[in-house]
């Protein structure tokens, strides 16, 4: 792979849905909120590393591609005893903030976006730009994210379980793997 370019992960899709490259582009604090109800693959069964960095890594995928690399998890409040049922940040990143909101526990399945007035939602767990995601794939075609963006969005979910687990609702890092993802891409200093 080029280093300015590749696949990295499917939560990169959403980069397709239309009209969210129009949020992404406005000024001001973005805002994610994402509900799915209980027995849904979106919501974590446990605070485990497994479950959280893939809801985690799925929820930070548009904050950083629209505001940067994090550089600190400003406010982090998570609910729930056995499982994660809401969790809420504010994150400070390179070009501005972005807050994250997730419940677990919803009666709809809903995405929504917000910047500067301008808004994308989604109702359901199928979105429009799916197919135009999947024939670029099947097409060898150039993804619409760099490399560095997946690797940041790696770099921003290891952050924000650290987080989690110093706030006592996480994995700690002694039971995690050897290697952790922050470590594996670190540049040097604190991605919080």
């Amino acid at each position: 792979l080029a280093a300015d370019a590749g696949w990295v992960s499917c939560a990169l899709q959403e980069l397709f849905e239309p009209g969210i490259g129009q949020v992404l582009a406005r000024e001001g604090t973005l805002r994610w909120v994402r509900r799915v109800g209980r027995g849904t693959d979106d919501a974590p069964p446990s605070f485990e590393r497994g479950p959280l960095l893939e809801v985690i890594h799925h929820a930070l995928t548009l904050p950083v591609a629209g505001r940067g690399p994090l550089e600190r998890v400003e406010r982090l409040e998570v609910e729930g005893e056995d499982r994660p049922t809401r969790l809420e940040a504010t994150l400070v990143l390179a070009r501005g903030r972005a807050e994250i909101e997730l419940d677990f526990d919803s009666d709809v399945d809903s995405a929504a976006l917000f910047s500067g007035g301008a808004e994308w939602r989604r109702e359901g767990r199928e979105g429009t730009g799916d197919a135009r995601f999947q024939h670029a794939v099947i097409q060898e075609e150039s993804p619409p994210a760099p490399l560095a963006l997946g690797v940041e969005i790696l770099r921003a979910a290891e952050a924000l379980l650290e987080a989690l687990a110093e706030a006592g609702r996480g994995p700690r890092s002694e039971g995690g793997p050897k290697q952790s993802i922050r470590e594996t891409y670190r540049r040097g200093g604190s991605r919080r």
